[in-house]
C-alpha cells in the first residue's frame, strides 16, 4: 500500500484511535462506578439506620418497662401509704410523705396523682400538673386498654405517664379489698439522652407520634418544645430524608432515624470530583500521548523529506559533478582529442577536477553532519590568533570568488586578537559562510568579512548584496538539508547542510551565530566568540 509523505502510518492512526477511545472507556467505567460507590454508600447509611432504629427503639420499650416494673414494686411496697391517701386525698403530710418517698425512688420524676379503679383521680388536678391526656391514659388503664406512651404536653414541663394498679386488704371486712392507680409523671430526659447516644455521625434520631402523623414527640435536644421551628409536624424535606423508621413497642411512637441535609449530595460530589478528575488525568495523558505520536510522526516525515532531499542530492548535485568526471575520463580513454587538441583536453580536465572537489566538499559535509548527529565531531581548543586565521580563510576562497567574478574585503582596525579556539574548525565555519555569500552575490559584488573586539570576546560579520532570504525561511536556515525554493537557490544548488554545520561549530565554541536580512539588499551572518 502507497503511503504519502505526509500521512500518518496505519499504526500510528490506529494507536491515536485507542488513546482516544480509552477516556471514553474511563468516562463510562467511571460513571458506573460512581453509581455503584453512591448506591453502595446510600445502602450503607440505610443499613446503618435499620440497626441502629431497631436496637433503640428495642431499648426504649425494655426502659419504659422497666420503670413500670419498679412502678410497681413501689406500689406494693407503699400500698398502706397510698391506702391512706386514697381514703384521706386532703392530708396534707400524707401527700407530702408519698412525694418524698416517690422522689428518693424516681428522681426525675414529674408530677405523681392517685386515681380509683375507674381512672377518676383521687387528687384532683395535681397543682396543675394532670392534664387533659393524662386524665384520658388513666380511664384506658382503668378500662384494661393499652396506654399508649407518648408526651404529655404542660406549660411546666413536658412529660410522659407510668400508671399502675395497686391493691390492699384493709382487714376490716372479710375478702374487703382497696385499691386504684397508682399515676406518675417523668421528664423524659432518659430517651433524649439514649437518643443523643445512640445516633450514628450525620445522623438524627427522633420518636415520631404515628397516631397524629408526623407529630415530633422527642429529640436529642428534648421533647419539641425545646426545637425552635414554627410547628412540631415533620417538613417534607425531613420527609424526603427519612432513612429507616422502627415501632416502639407498647408506645405511639415510631423511632425515626434522619440523614444530614447535605450528607448524599456531599458524597456524590466528592465522588463525582475524584471521577472527573480521574478521566482528567486520563485525558491528559491521552492528549500528550497523541502529541507525542504526532511529534513522532512529524519526525519521522522529516525524516522521510530529508531522505527524499539526500536521495536529490544524490541524483543532482552528486550526479552532476560525476557526469562531469566520466565524460572526461570516457573521453580521454577513447578518443585522441588530448593529442589533438591539448588545451581543449586540458579545459575539461580542469572542470572534472572543479567537479571532484565539488563532490569531495559535498561529501565531507555529508560526513560532518553525520558526525555531528553521533556526537563524534572532533575539536582541538587551543590560543589562536583569529585576525590571521580569517585573513588566512578569505585568501583560500579568493579562487572561488574569482570564478563567480565577486570580490572578498576584509575590514579590521585590530592587529591581533588572541581567543580560545579549534582553528581548522573556524576555518571550515567561515568557509562555509564565504562560500554561501559568494553564491548569492550578484557578479561585480563585494562580500565583506569584518572583525570586531567586543569587551567578552571578538565580532565576525560576513556581509553580502545578494537578494536576502525569504521571511517564511529565516526559521529554518540553519536547519539541515533547509534550501530556500527561490528560483536562485535551484541555480546556485548546494547541500543545505554547510549553515547547519557552522551553528554547531559555532555552539561548540559557546559562541552565538545570527544573521541580518535586508530583501533585495542581502544578507549580514555574525558569529560572537568569547575570549
Amino acid at each position: 500500500m502507497h503511503i504519502k509523505k505526509n500521512d500518518l502510518l496505519p499504526s500510528t492512526r490506529w494507536s491515536i484511535v485507542y488513546i482516544v477511545v480509552i477516556p471514553i472507556v474511563v468516562c463510562i467505567f467511571a460513571s458506573w462506578n460512581a453509581y455503584q460507590r453512591i448506591s453502595e454508600f446510600e445502602q450503607a447509611h440505610y443499613r446503618v439506620a435499620k440497626s441502629t432504629t431497631e436496637i433503640v427503639a428495642s431499648e426504649i420499650s425494655k426502659r419504659i418497662k422497666e420503670r413500670q416494673r419498679n412502678l410497681r414494686v413501689f406500689a406494693k411496697r407503699e400500698e398502706k401509704l397510698l391506702h391512706d391517701i386514697s381514703r384521706s386525698p386532703d392530708n396534707e403530710a400524707l401527700n407530702k410523705e408519698l412525694n418524698k418517698k416517690i422522689k428518693d425512688s424516681f428522681p426525675n420524676y414529674f408530677a405523681v396523682s392517685l386515681a380509683d379503679r375507674e381512672g377518676i383521680p383521687i387528687i384532683d388536678d395535681f397543682d396543675g400538673f394532670v392534664g387533659e391526656l393524662c386524665k384520658e391514659d388513666l380511664k384506658l388503664h382503668a378500662q384494661g386498654l393499652p396506654q399508649p406512651m407518648r408526651v404529655h404536653p404542660n406549660t411546666q414541663e413536658y412529660h410522659i405517664d407510668i400508671i399502675v394498679a395497686w391493691n390492699r386488704d384493709d382487714g376490716k371486712a372479710k375478702n374487703e379489698t382497696n385499691g386504684g392507680l397508682l399515676f406518675v409523671s417523668f421528664v423524659p430526659d432518659f430517651l433524649f439522652r439514649l437518643l443523643e447516644l445512640s445516633n450514628a455521625p450525620r445522623h438524627e434520631l427522633m420518636l415520631i407520634n404515628h397516631t397524629i402523623k408526623n407529630l415530633i414527640e422527642v429529640t436529642e435536644s428534648g421533647t419539641r418544645i425545646k426545637l425552635d421551628r414554627n410547628d412540631y409536624l415533620l417538613t417534607e424535606d425531613e420527609k424526603e430524608r427519612i432513612l429507616f423508621s422502627s415501632p416502639v413497642e407498647n408506645s405511639a411512637w415510631d423511632l425515626v432515624a434522619f440523614r444530614d441535609e447535605t450528607l448524599f449530595s456531599e458524597y456524590r460530589i466528592h465522588i463525582i470530583n475524584f471521577n472527573l478528575l480521574l478521566l482528567g488525568f486520563f485525558i491528559f495523558v491521552s492528549m500528550l500521548m497523541v502529541g507525542l505520536l504526532l511529534r513522532i510522526e512529524k519526525r519521522r516525515i522529516s525524516a522521510e523529506e530529508t531522505k527524499e532531499e539526500m536521495f536529490s542530492l544524490f541524483n543532482h548535485d552528486l550526479r552532476a559533478p560525476l557526469n562531469s568526471i566520466f565524460g572526461f575520463l570516457e573521453i580521454f580513454t577513447t578518443t585522441d582529442l588530448c593529442i589533438k587538441s591539448p588545451e581543449k583536453c586540458k579545459h575539461l580536465a580542469n572542470r572534472a577536477f572543479d567537479n571532484s572537489l565539488v563532490m569531495r566538499e559535498i561529501i565531507d559535509d555529508i560526513l560532518d553532519v553525520q558526525k555531528m548527529d553521533a556526537g563524534e565531531m572532533s575539536f582541538d581548543f587551543g590560543e589562536i590568533e583569529i585576525i590571521s586565521v580569517i585573513k588566512d580563510t578569505v585568501e583560500m576562497n579568493e579562487s572561488h570568488a574569482q570564478m563567480n567574478n565577486v570580490k572578498l574585503l576584509m575590514l579590521n582596525d585590530e592587529s591581533v586578537i588572541y581567543i580560545k579556539a579549534d582553528e581548522r574548525r573556524i576555518k571550515q565555519a567561515i568557509t562555509n559562510l564565504l562560500s554561501n555569500a559568494i553564491k548569492y552575490s550578484p557578479e561585480n559584488e563585494t562580500v565583506t568579512v569584518g572583525i570586531e573586539r567586543k569587551n567578552t570576546g571578538v565580532t565576525i560579520s560576513i556581509s553580502d548584496n545578494g537578494p536576502g532570504i525569504e521571511k517564511d525561511f529565516q526559521d529554518q536556515v540553519f536547519n539541515k538539508f533547509a534550501q530556500s525554493k527561490s528560483k536562485l537557490t535551484r541555480r546556485v544548488g548546494g547541500t543545505g547542510l554547510g549553515l547547519a554545520i557552522v551553528k554547531h561549530i559555532i555552539d561548540a565554541h559557546k559562541g552565538k551565530v545570527t544573521f541580518k536580512t535586508d530583501p533585495n539588499k542581502g544578507t549580514t551572518f555574525i558569529i560572537k566568540l568569547d575570549f
